[in-house]
C-alpha cells in the first residue's frame, strides 16, 4: 500500500465531488438500484440481473441540479428525490423513471427533451436529508439553511409545516411504526 500526502490538497467535497454517488434506495420488489450523483450528476439507474448482480441501466438527468436524497413513496409507486443547492423535493412515478431510461439509447435521458410529467416543490434551501413516513402521507425533510423540520404532503408536495430545530440539521430517522 502507498499513502499519499494530503498536505497540500485542498478540496470542497460539495463543490468539488463531480458525480459523486450520494443516496442509494432499492425499488420496494429489490429489482432496481437508484443511485443520486451529486453536482448535477442526476440519477443513475441500476437492474439486477439473472446472477443477482446490479447492471447499468442508464441515468435520468434533469429532474434536479444536484440530488442528494431519494426515497420511495409507502405504496411504492413513487420516488421522492431532494435537492440540496435548490431547496427543491421532486416526485416521480417509478414506472415512469424505469421507462424513461429503458426507452432511450445511450442510456442517459434528459427529461427537459421528454414530455415526463413530475411534482417539483421548493422546501428550503439546503435539503440534506427526509424521511417517507411509514403510515401517514407526510414528508418530513431537514433544512440545512433554514434551521428547520419541514412537513410537506406526499401528495402534492404542499407544504403543511416547519419546525425550528438546532443549527444545521443533517440525517433524520422516523420509527418505523411511525410513533
Amino acid at each position: 500500500d502507498q499513502k499519499h500526502s494530503l498536505k497540500n490538497v485542498a478540496a470542497n467535497r460539495d463543490k468539488d465531488c463531480g458525480f459523486f454517488f450520494f443516496f442509494l434506495a432499492f425499488s420496494p420488489d429489490s429489482d432496481y438500484l437508484f443511485v443520486t450523483r451529486m453536482k448535477g450528476g442526476g440519477i443513475s439507474i441500476f437492474k439486477k440481473d439473472s446472477k443477482n448482480t446490479f447492471q447499468p441501466v442508464g441515468t435520468v438527468m434533469g429532474l434536479q441540479p444536484g440530488p442528494r436524497d431519494i426515497h420511495f413513496s409507502k405504496d411504492g409507486k413513487d420516488i421522492f428525490i431532494g435537492c440540496n443547492s435548490s431547496g427543491t423535493i421532486v416526485k416521480i412515478g417509478l414506472k415512469q423513471m424505469i421507462d424513461l431510461v429503458t426507452s432511450t439509447t445511450g442510456g442517459k435521458v434528459d427529461v427537459a427533451g421528454t414530455d415526463t410529467k413530475y411534482l417539483k416543490q421548493f422546501v428550503g434551501l439546503g435539503v440534506r436529508s427526509f424521511k417517507v413516513h411509514p403510515k401517514l402521507d407526510y414528508l418530513f425533510l431537514t433544512s440545512n439553511n433554514g434551521s428547520e423540520i419541514i412537513i410537506a404532503k406526499t401528495s402534492d408536495l404542499s407544504i403543511l409545516g416547519r419546525v425550528p430545530v438546532d443549527s444545521y440539521p443533517v440525517g433524520l430517522s422516523i420509527s418505523p411504526d411511525g410513533k
